[in-house]
């Protein structure tokens, strides 16, 4: 942060030429009175060369003003990434008929998932008749990013099958590196689909993004 308050400190000081200017030593190319962007290594050299050799009170200042800024760079982007109206992030509320159907479900020992299953009516008479569809999500996503497609194919009678991958969406968090390996999603994807697919013949595994490797490693297998 003081280091981020010096370098804005620096580039201001055009605005202000009555203001007492920060030199570099003298065994370093002066700094210029607006520093380019990006800065060399020279530049940066000489950046850190200057902001060593402020008093204390020169550092106070460097760590108000770095503050400021890193505080208005995060509340813009803030800003530019909130939910809005129709945002992804909120589109588990506008399909409600989907998200009051995923529930918590024990996969395999350990291993329990936020699954979706939306059946058409009168699918255990017709089970050989009616496509099962069956979506994996990309990394760090969640099933709700397909809600829309889905809402549509429900419209066309197939029956649909989405989940939350382990440690995304509605899934429980897991502790420890080795939950996220790809093994592990693998095993997950295996255990649904043997869960959740229709007879033979009747299902389709949709993958978007990392969810296609899954899925094309899930197929292979």
């Amino acid at each position: 942060l003081s280091l981020l308050g010096h370098w804005v400190i620096l580039a201001l000081q055009p605005l202000n030429p009555s203001a007492p200017r920060l030199r570099s030593p003298s065994s370093l190319p002066p700094l210029s009175p607006s520093p380019p962007w990006p800065p060399n290594s020279v530049d940066l050299a000489t950046l850190g060369m200057s902001f060593l050799q402020q008093p204390s009170a020169s550092i106070a200042t460097n760590v108000i003003v770095g503050i400021a800024a890193f505080a208005a760079v995060n509340y813009v982007l803030g800003k530019m990434t909130e939910p809005r109206r129709g945002d992804p992030l909120k589109v588990e509320d506008r399909f409600p008929q989907f998200k009051s159907k995923a529930q918590e479900v024990l996969v395999r020992p350990g291993r329990r998932l936020r699954v979706l299953v939306d059946e058409p009516p009168g699918y255990d008479q017709a089970r050989s008749k009616v496509k099962t569809i069956i979506l994996v999500h990309g990394s760090c996503a969640r099933m709700a990013q397909y809600y829309p497609i889905m809402e549509r194919l429900k419209a066309k009678g197939y029956r649909l099958v989405a989940y939350d991958c382990f440690g995304c969406g509605g899934s429980p968090v897991p502790r420890g590196w080795g939950a996220y390996s790809t093994q592990n999603h693998l095993q997950d994807l295996h255990e649904v689909t043997a869960r959740y697919s229709g007879p033979p013949g009747t299902t389709v595994l949709v993958g978007h993004s990392w969810g296609c490797s899954l899925a094309m490693e899930q197929v292979r297998h």
